[in-house]
């Protein structure tokens, strides 16, 4: 005798639910902060590598080398890199982890992308950067005045129109993709219309950015 429908759905439902709860995970070469301590490593072939005496243990036969930040005296947070690793992100989109790879612990994932042998890594941060100025890489000025007199200003005043601001911006940030850089100080122009721009293309892409307008000029906007 089989089981009655509503059963066999009531259970589907709670399987289907369950699997929700499961993390997804990427495999790959991992690197990922981890926020304790790093042990002692002990090689194949016996030797231990304490984990607190070099700020970079590398070497070929260790399978999850570690940089230590060493101005952290707790030595609470490292980076640690898994030459074939499991980054775990969880139901919430957060990530829970990163593990070295087995079956094991791919056991427990909801799913898992294979991207062994590519790198998988936090997004990148870039300290210094010019929003304006993507349209003028490279150019060359031979002095600092003769650079910003031919190139820089008649560039930046272009971005008065908001048009041409948003479509750089979208230029701007699909480039920052390419990159992997997620976070970064930008100075900006002296436009309101174009530095919005500039926040709202942040704003879609979930990246976290430092800029405002330019405090310099006298043709911006009051």
């Amino acid at each position: 005798m089989g089981l009655p429908k509503w059963l066999m759905l009531a259970f589907l439902f709670a399987m289907l639910a369950a699997a929700e709860q499961l993390p997804r995970c990427y495999r790959g070469v991992v690197i990922h902060l981890a926020m304790s301590p790093i042990e002692d490593y002990t090689t194949p072939s016996g030797e231990v590598i304490p984990g607190f005496k070099s700020c970079v243990r590398l070497g070929d036969d260790v399978e999850a080398d570690a940089i230590r930040n060493c101005f952290d005296k707790a030595q609470t947070n490292a980076v640690r890199l898994y030459k074939d690793g499991l980054l775990i992100v969880n139901a919430s989109g957060l990530i829970a982890g990163a593990v070295r790879y087995s079956a094991a612990a791919a056991a427990g994932c909801a799913s898992v992308a294979d991207y062994s042998g590519k790198l998988i890594l936090p997004g990148l941060m870039d300290c210094h950067n010019h929003f304006p100025q993507i349209d003028m890489e490279g150019a060359f000025g031979g002095d600092l005045v003769g650079w910003l007199t031919g190139y820089t200003f008649k560039t930046e005043a272009r971005y008065i129109d908001p048009n041409y601001a948003k479509a750089n911006a979208v230029r701007l940030f699909n480039m920052l993709a390419r990159s992997g850089t997620t976070s970064g100080l930008f100075f900006n122009v002296i436009f309101k219309d174009a530095v919005a721009a500039f926040f709202e293309e942040a704003k879609k892409r979930n990246v976290r950015m430092i800029s405002g307008p330019n405090g310099m000029g006298t043709c911006g906007d009051p």
